[in-house]
């Protein structure tokens, strides 16, 4: 007797991996791009803030005019970002305006600050190169401040969120196959009495005769 449902439940398997690789890799390929448009617009950010402050060094003209611009479009900025010198030094004792979005303790001394600082300038400046703030004076160009950031808390949330889809996924797959394994031993299973039933019936009847 021949038996039937295996290569339908293999059909069953393939496609479920097929749709469940279509559904990790779409969301992971859809993520990088919004990421990588997010970051964009953020450098867009951090590079209009370095015009202005390059527009106020390097012009005789009162910085009034750009007051308003810094304190409604440049101030809502949500990403971490620090402001150093060209030596990549931070002016601790400005601080409130050179240090944005960066959660640390007060407390600390100024070489432990110091020392905090720099380890985020070195972990920023991996994912995002600085942006310098110059000083044109004749021929010489002077850098006056680099402005280093990171990636907003909204950024690296979404370069988690492919992973945790991509494990949903392989739970789901593995739930699948599972099921699927459990529905082939049950049909076998079924196959194998409905053997046994017929051999019985067919052993069962020239007995009855004699």
């Amino acid at each position: 007797m021949k038996m039937s449902g295996g290569p339908a439940s293999v059909n069953i398997k393939i496609s479920l991996l097929i749709i469940a690789f279509a559904i990790g890799g779409g969301t992971l390929f859809y993520t990088n791009n919004l990421v990588s448009r997010l970051q964009e617009k953020e450098k867009q950010y951090v590079q209009f803030f370095a015009n202005g402050l390059e527009y106020v060094a390097n012009s005789s003209q009162s910085d009034g005019d750009i007051t308003f611009l810094f304190e409604n479009i440049i101030k809502p900025i949500d990403f971490p970002m620090i402001l150093t010198n060209a030596n990549d030094e931070v002016n601790l004792s400005g601080a409130s305006t050179e240090i944005r979005n960066i959660r640390y303790d007060s407390t600390l001394s100024e070489t432990e600050l110091k020392m905090f600082f720099a380890n985020k300038i070195r972990e920023m400046d991996e994912v995002q190169s600085p942006i310098l703030v110059k000083y044109i004076e004749g021929i010489d160009t002077i850098v006056l401040t680099k402005i280093h950031y990171g990636d907003s808390e909204l950024i690296n949330q979404l370069k988690f969120y492919p992973f945790i889809q991509i494990l949903i996924v392989a739970i789901f797959i593995i739930i699948g196959y599972i099921g699927f394994s459990q529905i082939k031993k049950s049909e076998q299973s079924n196959i194998w009495v409905g053997m046994a039933k017929e051999t019985a019936h067919q052993f069962g009847t020239p007995i009855s005769s004699l």
